[in-house]
């Protein structure tokens, strides 16, 4: 909580003449995850989201939510199936300006995810396959945001973008990779 109070002065202190904009993103989710890379089951899928932030100089501002969904085939006691991904991201991030079109990325961010089968195992073969996949059901994790983007076009008010991100997750070993293409439309 600390930090989202930490985070919220740094953007009310920001001056008055900073350019505030809404945005919007979609893109391609690649889950990373100990227990399912072990097994070769890597859920892909897409993203979506929006957000909110300001800019001042060479620096911005954002707050966004995203979602992703992601799903992978698996093989777990001759059984054909699959693992479902779900997962919503809220972010507060930094975006430095390197030029005038490249940026550097980096933030904090929750997360809340569901995992689930494509089709319920028997009951042994579902308990084993929940532990050796690491299921995560209802889970909730934090961590650390980085990436880069590049404003591929900037006009008076509005641009848009590309961008990559890599999201930890603290509470279990992995991560997430979300690629996006993205608009920002200015309001002043």
């Amino acid at each position: 909580m600390h930090k989202l109070l930490l985070f919220l002065t740094i953007l009310v202190s920001l001056p008055a003449q900073a350019q505030l904009y809404v945005l919007g993103q979609g893109g391609y989710f690649v889950l990373n995850q100990e227990a399912t890379d072990a097994n070769n089951v890597t859920p892909v899928g897409y993203s979506y989201g929006g957000g909110i932030g300001m800019r001042k100089n060479y620096f911005e501002f954002e707050v966004s939510l995203l979602k992703a969904s992601g799903t992978a085939d698996l093989a777990h006691d001759g059984v054909d199936n699959s693992l479902n991904h779900e997962q919503t991201t809220l972010s507060f991030s930094l975006n430095f300006y390197l030029s005038k079109a490249f940026y550097a990325r980096m933030g904090y961010s929750t997360h809340k995810i569901d995992q689930s089968f494509g089709e319920e195992f028997s009951p042994v073969s579902q308990a084993g396959a929940e532990d050796e996949y690491d299921l995560k059901e209802g889970s909730t994790s934090e961590g650390f945001n980085l990436g880069a983007g590049y404003v591929i076009f900037d006009g008076s008010n509005t641009s848009l973008f590309v961008q990559i991100e890599r999201f930890n997750y603290a509470t279990f070993d992995g991560g997430a990779w979300n690629t996006s293409l993205g608009f920002r439309i200015y309001t002043n």
